[in-house]
């Protein structure tokens, strides 16, 4: 780890603990030679009535004991109103309630439930060997939710749990947090170290949601309306769906993996900076993409009409299909490398492109323009692909120079029955500059009756590529095995006409 790192990471950590401090007073002055079962007898109270638990004694950590307890019977409300309170085991059955005013409550070395609902406007502390909470049901953090200071503890939350915006859940030092549930924060969610995986629906509603050298793992549902920072790992998982609309920064080495779905709204931002962003998914933009690490594609990217991505760094594709119908802009020496798979779309693309896929001015059954501010290369495993309908046909437009190395291939494909007639020209790709040749994958069409010519690169500017129908005049030669058929047949009839005149001579 770096020492900016570490330095960054101690003084998160000051700030974070420094707006809790009272609630860590007397926390780590805990013994465990004692150990005392409690149940709540029902009904509404506090914690500190002892008539209310059975054995009739408040679990108070004035002592040198520790608590099993179970909220157990229906319709329960019990307020916690003693200081630092410290149990081994905590359950909470439907229809009960436990609230957290003021005070803190530490999780020791059990393992705690809620079936019912926690409000927490205090502090919950799960600091110990084993500890953890799982939570079926409701929890409504307002206070401090602090896990693991020393030893990994863990948050396993299938009900509904709720940071208010005065809440915090600090995950630390190898802690994990599993919610297959819903988690929503509206407060401050810090992953020093720590995981969140994630098989529910995890929302995140402040501008404090921070992963530092911790991981996000999202198999379920991550729906961002504010502002995360990532300097870990978000990974996307095969089914997963991650909906930004807010702001997500990913910086300082971190990594975003998408194998889902991942959806960047129209008014939502992403902000890659020295990381690597990683698409093996389907990734869909109608907001802003801000791209200074490393980006590959090898999944699905879909850059909409109002979609802007710009990347400082190349535009890798290996596999996969990328449409550009907004604006890809690829700065400095930068440029869109499609290695394999299809670059499709009516948008724009300012730089250069390099192609060794597949290119489609339009999308699949519809011919559009497609506009390269910049150079185009097409190198010899390249294919254009065009597409001529009756009312249009696909036309990339390259400001700078097109480059068609030896080899460089062009399929046409006509829309929908459409049959030109002969000496009808489309304008195929304009030019700054030109250099090379298409070589037509295959000329014929018609059954063969026509065929397409490339007859000019100098069209009505002087700077076009334009393709012709024209009609295939060639005389077709038989196959040999046609020439002996045929041959075999006429050698029959000379026989038969033959046998025919001399049975009339007789």
């Amino acid at each position: 780890m770096s020492i900016l790192r570490l330095a960054k990471q101690s003084a998160l950590v000051l700030t974070v603990f420094s707006a809790f401090l009272v609630l860590l007073v007397g926390l780590f002055a805990v013994s465990a030679n004692a150990q005392t079962n409690s149940t709540w007898n029902g009904g509404t109270g506090n914690w500190s009535n002892s008539s209310d638990w059975n054995p009739a004694a408040a679990p108070n950590n004035s002592g040198a004991t520790t608590y099993d307890i179970t909220i157990g019977v229906a319709n329960s409300n019990v307020t916690m109103d003693v200081l630092n309170d410290t149990i081994d085991n905590l359950s909470l059955d439907a229809t009960t309630s436990l609230t957290i005013t003021g005070n803190t409550l530490s999780l020791n070395s059990g393992a705690s439930s809620d079936a019912g609902m926690i409000t927490n406007n205090g502090g919950i502390f799960n600091n110990r060997l084993g500890s953890s909470l799982t939570i079926s049901s409701g929890f409504l953090n307002q206070g401090a939710f602090i896990s693991g200071n020393f030893v990994a503890g863990s948050l396993n939350n299938a009900g509904k749990l709720f940071i208010s915006s005065s809440g915090l859940i600090l995950n630390q030092d190898g802690d994990t947090i599993n919610n297959s549930g819903t988690l929503t924060n509206a407060g401050n969610l810090f992953m020093l170290e720590g995981v969140i995986n994630n098989s529910g629906t995890l929302t995140n509603m402040s501008d404090n949601f921070t992963i530092l050298d911790a991981e996000l793992g999202n198999s379920g549902n991550f729906n961002n309306y504010g502002m995360v920072h990532n300097e870990g790992n978000i990974d996307n998982n095969p089914g997963a769906f991650v909906t930004n609309f807010g702001t997500i920064n990913s910086l300082i080495g971190a990594e975003i993996s998408n194998s889902g779905t991942f959806l960047n709204t129209s008014a939502a931002t992403v902000n890659s900076s020295e990381n690597f962003f990683s698409n093996s998914g389907k990734l869909v933009n109608l907001g802003t993409i801000n791209n200074d690490g490393v980006f590959t594609n090898s999944g699905f990217v879909n850059i909409t009409s109002t979609g802007l991505f710009t990347t400082t760094t190349n535009y890798t594709q290996t596999a996969g299909k990328t449409f550009v119908n907004g604006t890809l802009t690829a700065t400095g020496s930068a440029i869109v490398d499609i290695q394999a798979g299809l670059l499709g779309g009516g948008g724009t693309i300012n730089g250069n492109v390099k192609m060794a896929g597949t290119m489609l001015a339009g999308t699949p059954g519809s011919p559009l323009s497609f506009i390269i501010n910049g150079n185009y290369e097409q190198t010899s495993t390249g294919i254009y692909d065009e597409l001529i309908g009756s009312n249009a046909n696909g036309l990339l437009q390259v400001s700078g120079a097109a480059k068609l190395d030896p080899g460089a291939s062009l399929d046409v494909f006509l829309l929908a029955g459409f049959d030109p007639s002969n000496g009808t020209s489309f304008t195929i790709l304009d030019y700054g500059s030109e250099s090379g040749a298409f070589a037509i994958a295959d000329p014929f069409f018609n059954g063969g009756t026509q065929k397409w010519v490339i007859s000019s690169y100098n069209g009505g500017d002087g700077d076009d590529i334009v393709l012709t129908a024209e009609a295939n005049n060639v005389a077709t030669t038989p196959e040999p095995a046609t020439t002996l058929l045929l041959g075999t047949v006429l050698l029959v009839a000379a026989w038969y006409v033959r046998k025919k005149r001399s049975e009339h001579a007789q």
